[in-house]
């Protein structure tokens, strides 16, 4: 493919990803094999260049956004490719009228509108770019984000908007770190979970012996932490309350050594479908799939309950996320989050403990949910997340919580994926 054809794909693909946040619709990366998927004659190089071209406009939006408001131009695909070129190459626009070609399959030439549109780009807009633009995130999350980062905060966006590592956990049930990392001579071990490999590229891993013998599982460093927060021994009853496809649900039967049970649960019982087969290959024996929360499901040794959340902890995965949160959502996502407290707390054991966690970084589904928990379940009490992780990591990893027996990883700080995590026990 041309530069030209390569950047009016990039187009095409940026107008519909910029319309399925509209409306709610599938994420980038899906829009992007669907895209390759009916046009097999682009080779690798292309499809990687393409994305890359994409990805630009997603990791830039803010100011991208911005740029356009103050122009009084709209956001789409063209305008903002435009407009993230000139950003890419540092203000230099003499190939733009190259790539906007009007060449057959290339993208169509340049307008009066855009030429003028790159002549204000160039010469920049009169004052300041906000924050939230300067850092790529919806103007409405300005005082949570700074909220919870303060003079951070741009250190903090950084950190959510570069490409994240693929991490590996080691499924002890079938071997050792060590057995997986002489198979895996690439893999590094993870800074702080004791069972975790990190790798910069995918490298086709579901493929490889390694993961189709189930010695090694997909989970981000921070989704490992979390588990070994939770601390689940052999012969517990363990509630995984939001288990999703059980990728945590799967690290705590190795971490139980598949001994006592765990009941897998999800309100969207589609969700839990993936389970059977990942237990399967990794060998996990203990975990009973229930698609409905029965009463007699009460004195759980721990309750897991892995919240619906914003999501904002994994924006360094799927930059669009931020574009699609709303207000109104993230207030529905606070309301379910405390219905789920509710009942959660009310199947925990005396003794037992009940582990909230999010992968999100505002206040709002974190700490302030805590403390209104706590403030009405006097029958509870906060558990430092340490004493959960002794002897169970490589290095005990720092909190960034404003609540220091709670869990808070972040990107820019710990390298994984943005989770909190509170520990709460059940005394009477």
């Amino acid at each position: 493919m041309k530069p030209g054809a390569r950047l009016q794909a990039a187009i095409e693909i940026t107008d519909l990803i910029l319309q399925s946040v509209e409306e709610g619709g599938a994420a980038a990366d899906q829009i992007v094999r669907q895209y390759f998927s009916r046009r097999r004659y682009a080779g690798s190089k292309d499809r990687r260049s393409v994305r890359d071209t994409t990805y630009l406009v997603l990791r830039n939006r803010g100011v991208i956004q911005w740029m356009l408001q103050q122009a009084d131009i709209p956001m789409v695909g063209r305008s903002a490719l435009i407009v993230a070129t000139i950003l890419k190459q540092d203000g230099e626009t003499d190939n733009l009228p190259v790539l906007f070609s009007g060449e057959k399959y290339c993208a169509d030439a340049l307008t009066d509108t855009e030429l003028a549109l790159i002549e204000q780009v160039k010469a920049g807009f009169e004052g300041e770019v906000p924050d939230w633009a300067d850092n790529n995130y919806p103007e409405w999350m300005d005082a949570s984000l700074k909220r919870r980062f303060g003079e951070g905060l741009e250190e903090a966006m950084i950190g959510l908007s570069e490409r994240a590592t693929l991490d590996l956990r080691v499924n002890t049930l079938k071997g050792s770190l060590e057995d997986a990392a002489a198979l895996l001579p690439h893999a590094t071990q993870t800074p702080f979970a004791a069972n975790g490999l990190r790798i910069e590229e995918d490298n086709n891993i579901q493929s490889a012996p390694v993961y189709r013998d189930g010695l090694v599982d997909i989970q981000d460093e921070g989704s490992q932490l979390a588990v070994q927060v939770c601390a689940p021994q052999p012969g517990m009853t363990v509630l995984d309350y939001c288990a999703g496809a059980g990728g945590k649900t799967l690290a705590m039967s190795a971490m139980m050594q598949n001994e006592g049970s765990i009941f897998a649960h999800d309100s969207a019982p589609e969700r839990l479908e993936r389970i059977a087969p990942r237990s399967k290959r990794l060998n996990c024996t203990n975990i009973n799939i229930i698609n409905k929360l029965e009463r007699i499901l009460k004195d759980m040794d721990r309750v897991v309950l892995d919240v619906p959340c914003s999501g904002t902890g994994t924006w360094r995965r799927s930059p669009e996320l931020r574009w699609r949160l709303t207000q109104e959502r993230l207030d529905e996502y606070i309301n379910i989050q405390r219905e789920i407290l509710a009942d959660g707390a009310a199947r925990v054991a005396v003794g037992g403990q009940l582990i909230y966690i999010t992968c999100s970084v505002l206040p709002e589904e974190d700490e302030d949910q805590i403390t209104a928990f706590l403030a009405e379940h006097d029958e509870f009490s906060l558990v430092s997340y340490q004493d959960n992780l002794v002897d169970q990591v490589a290095m005990m990893p720092e909190t960034l919580s404003t609540m220091p027996e709670c869990l808070l990883l972040a990107p820019h700080r710990h390298k994984t994926d943005g989770f909190f995590v509170a520990v709460m026990q059940r005394v009477n």
